[in-house]
């Protein structure tokens, strides 16, 4: 049955939960760096993350089946029997196919798990932010885990819900204590951590190349961990930033960056002090370009990275392109005075909302915000444009929310979160999160059907994640994420009259690859 939220909210940003995590393991290894580092100043930023995690709320739930125990205890005898007849016919293993129904037809998708149907109950957390309508993430995992339960009535689910802000500490202390779930939910940069400190299990052998194929190949890059190219987790969606432009000052998006300054100049109004009270463009850039995470497509689009593409603990935060695009960045702000300096997120935002801003680079978690908030807003999505000088497109880290499931489990308990997680992220189940909450697909037959296709905010979404890079989920990232934000901070433009030279960002980025390194050698 559908699960009743809570009434009462939290707002949750607890970095003293992993500092004291950390501090209680005692070292600085990469469990402990993985920890220190993923609630600073990317957290901070939570609205960052594949749904809204402004708001997000502690709760727990149970699931009842709806039925006495008396009859569970029957249903279950019931069941018990025809399973053991079924396994005297065909043996203890069996094969189990999942039917997707794909624009009115049926493909079935051949998975190597073997199941029973034996009664037992799994451990579910979940990270998706309560809410009282079924028009979200919420209401969507409700009806598709009811969907589930009618589906496998052998499986008792009891779902905790988690804060996303705290999930990592949460599941490692719970997985240190030997008391993890079986299944827990995790962005998909999350996931090198947990895999290196031993907590989750690789789903290979779980599934056949046919199988992982029904998922987009960019989703599957992002779950991807370690030498061997294992897989950790099962994508239920796709996120990351694109381009949202108000249709009524800006009717056609740029696509090059010279447009987008050309177009932001045209509807920028500036009051007698100067202050900008319509502005072209604007962005969640506080706190060091948004702790980084406002930055990557900047630096990605003028021709850098964060890693050294043939080593992944070696940073490159301080290359002459990484120069280049926050001298561009602030341009922005002084040179050409189209976006007010260190934008907090909320006010940016607040500006999009009521109309005084012509374009915002923001996620898909804040659309449906956009949509009821002021009805009289017309905007849309595109991707960000390419940049004039090196012809490359701005391309953001592409995340996604993720299900995994936890280590040293029994074999019944693994089975059967396998069973779940597949549902969970099969067509129908994204279907569910399409529709009622605006979420991009990972499943590859729904991202080209026309429930997606017919949608131009989820086309639009989709055009930008086709030129975006797979998030680096790995413990040296978060590492980054840890030492970006004061750097970049230091020559961010505070004012249109701020200036800054070359000579001074490089100085900065230098000090953040000098950390960086520092800290990715006290990983271990």
């Amino acid at each position: 049955m559908a699960i009743n939220p809570p009434s009462a909210h939290v707002r949750l940003e607890r970095p003293e939960h992993t500092v004291s995590i950390a501090g209680r393991l005692g070292r600085k290894d990469k469990v402990g760096r993985y920890l220190q580092s993923q609630l600073t100043a990317r957290r901070e930023n939570a609205q960052i993350c594949g749904n809204c995690h402004l708001c997000s709320t502690i709760h727990v739930r149970k699931i009842s089946k709806g039925k006495s125990s008396f009859e569970r205890g029957i249903s279950t005898a019931i069941i018990a029997i025809v399973v053991v007849i079924l396994v005297a016919a065909v043996g203890v293993g069996v094969y189990y196919a999942t039917s997707l129904s794909v624009t009115g037809q049926t493909t079935t998708v051949v998975s190597t798990a073997h199941t029973t149907q034996s009664p037992v109950t799994i451990s579910v957390w979940e990270t998706y932010a309560a809410a009282t309508s079924q028009n979200s993430e919420f209401g969507a995992f409700n009806k598709s885990l009811t969907a589930f339960e009618a589906a496998y009535p052998w499986i008792t689910v009891n779902v905790q819900g988690q804060p996303f802000g705290s999930i990592v500490s949460a599941f490692t202390t719970a997985s240190l204590a030997n008391k993890a779930p079986d299944v827990v939910r995790l962005a998909n940069d999350q996931i090198g951590g947990m895999v290196a400190a031993g907590f989750l299990t690789p789903l290979n052998s779980y599934g056949n190349s046919t199988f992982f194929g029904t998922y987009l190949p960019n989703a599957m890059k992002g779950v991807q961990y370690g030498a061997a190219g294992d897989y950790w987790a099962l994508p239920e969606n796709l996120n990351g930033l694109a381009l949202y432009y108000n249709k009524a000052l800006v009717p056609t998006p740029p696509t090059t960056t010279a447009q987008l300054i050309s177009d932001a100049q045209a509807i920028t109004v500036t009051s007698g002090t100067g202050t900008i009270t319509t502005a072209g463009i604007v962005c969640g850039c506080s706190g060091g370009f948004g702790g980084g995470y406002w930055w990557w497509p900047f630096l990605n689009g003028f021709g850098g990275s964060v890693f050294n593409a043939t080593n992944s603990k070696q940073p490159l935060l301080n290359s002459s392109a990484a120069v280049a695009s926050v001298q561009f960045l602030n341009s922005l702000v002084t040179q050409y005075k189209v976006m007010p300096p260190t934008l907090a997120y909320g006010a940016a935002d607040t500006l999009f909302i009521t109309g005084h801003a012509g374009m915002m680079i923001n996620g898909p978690w804040d659309y449906s915000n956009y949509q009821t908030s002021n009805k009289s807003l017309s905007f849309g999505v595109a991707a960000l444009p390419t940049v004039s000088s090196t012809g490359k497109p701005l391309a953001p880290f592409l995340g996604s929310q993720d299900w995994s499931i936890a280590s040293g489990k029994p074999a019944n308990e693994l089975a059967a979160s396998w069973d779940f997680i597949t549902f969970i992220t099969n067509y129908n189940s994204q279907s569910n999160l399409v529709t009622l909450a605006g979420d991009s697909p990972s499943n590859a037959a729904l991202a080209s059907s026309s429930l997606v296709s017919g949608n131009p905010i989820l086309a639009g979404f989709n055009a930008q994640y086709a030129n975006d890079v797979a998030a680096v989920n790995t413990p040296e990232m978060s590492v980054v994420y840890s030492d970006i934000g004061t750097p970049l901070g230091n020559v961010e433009a505070t004012s249109a009259s701020s200036i800054i030279t070359a000579a001074q960002i490089q100085t900065a980025l230098n000090t953040a690859e000098a950390n960086c390194l520092r800290d990715i050698g006290s990983l271990g």
